[in-house]
């Protein structure tokens, strides 16, 4: 995999719906979730089109899924942000009316935070089942969407951290640091 600096403006007219958006943020959740997950990313979102986002998060009051302006969200993050393109192949094949049908519908949902919690745990090897469908933390959103859309991920999408979406084979060959002090992501494979 090929890791490029790339400045947001001359990224956001290849962001193609599908690609994901990591990021390391600087907060203290963000420290846990990195530490956890021995990783430089701490949350994830997925591009709907070349100016929206969505992601489960905290942000403006409010706490849970939720559709963002990509030319808001990414300058102004306290932290470092990837673009992780979909390889052409899955540009492709999945089934964008799908894709956006499942993830519209989560729009607002609850954020997941049990859910959260399981993840990071079964990224330690101890998995547990509790699986609520009604809410959602970041990746399990990602990947629950991704997977609507015929995306073969592999694995339960409450299962799925951050950083072990970020090192599945899905990508393109290269990935993009959008913001932040320049890093590769470590975990990042194809």
């Amino acid at each position: 995999m090929t890791y490029h600096v790339t400045e947001f403006g001359d990224a956001l007219h290849n962001m193609r719906p599908g690609d994901v958006l990591a990021f390391g943020g600087n907060g203290t959740v963000s420290g846990v979730v990195k530490l956890v997950t021995k990783s430089v990313v701490s949350h994830v979102g997925v591009v709907l089109s070349q100016d929206k986002m969505i992601d489960s998060t905290s942000i403006n009051g409010q706490c849970g899924v939720v559709v963002s302006q990509l030319a808001s969200r990414i300058p102004t993050y306290d932290g470092d942000v990837w673009w992780l393109p979909l390889s052409d192949r899955l540009h492709e094949t999945m089934n964008k009316t799908a894709f956006f049908d499942f993830l519209m519908k989560q729009d607002h949902k609850k954020y997941d935070v049990l859910g959260a919690v399981e993840a990071g745990l079964c990224s330690l090897g101890v998995c547990i089942d509790i699986e609520d469908k009604s809410k959602f933390f970041c990746s399990e959103l990602v990947t629950a969407g991704l997977e609507a859309a015929g995306v073969n991920i592999n694995e339960r999408p409450a299962y799925v951290s951050p950083a072990q979406l970020c090192g599945l084979n899905i990508y393109s060959g290269n990935y993009h640091q959008l913001r932040g002090t320049s890093k590769m992501i470590e975990t990042y494979k194809n």
